[in-house]
């Protein structure tokens, strides 16, 4: 009776253990995606933006509000002087951290040569991970001035 009471002990352990690896990889699973989805997006506009489709500049705008989320837009500007094309929202268990909380960030390409406004940063991380200590747990999209993603 003993042996079976500590084998069910046992296996009541090792799934728990199974349960929290589950979870913890499938967010981080959910945060290499949602980079590449970042870095597809951006690259989108980029092109669209060097071929001048719809004779419009191409942009993603980035607004670290609730919920997080991002916008690819065509136009000079979003969310004044733009069109929504697509919006995505962050999945629960990811937030940006640059921008931060409570503010945006556009990254608009110019027409031709696909040369972003500025050079820029857009970070993401498992929520409220402490990127200074967990690195694992966030993920940086740059974008220079020259236009390479």
């Amino acid at each position: 009776m003993i042996e079976i009471m500590v084998s069910l002990a046992l296996i009541a352990i090792i799934s728990t253990v199974a349960v929290l690896n589950l979870f913890s990889f499938r967010t981080h699973q959910d945060l290499d995606l949602e980079a590449k989805a970042i870095v597809g997006m951006l690259r989108d506009a980029q092109a669209r933006s060097i071929t001048q489709e719809e004779s419009q500049q191409w942009g993603v705008y980035f607004d670290a509000g609730d919920p997080d989320s991002y916008v690819f837009f065509k136009g000079t500007s979003y969310p004044s002087g733009g069109t929504l094309v697509l919006k995505k929202v962050l999945k629960s268990s990811i937030e940006f951290y640059s921008p931060s909380q409570g503010s945006n960030r556009t990254v608009l390409f110019s027409k031709i040569y696909g040369k972003p406004d500025g050079a820029a940063n857009v970070g993401v991380r498992i929520k409220n991970a402490d990127c200074a200590v967990e690195l694992e747990k966030c993920k940086v999209v740059s974008v220079n001035v020259q236009g390479a993603i």
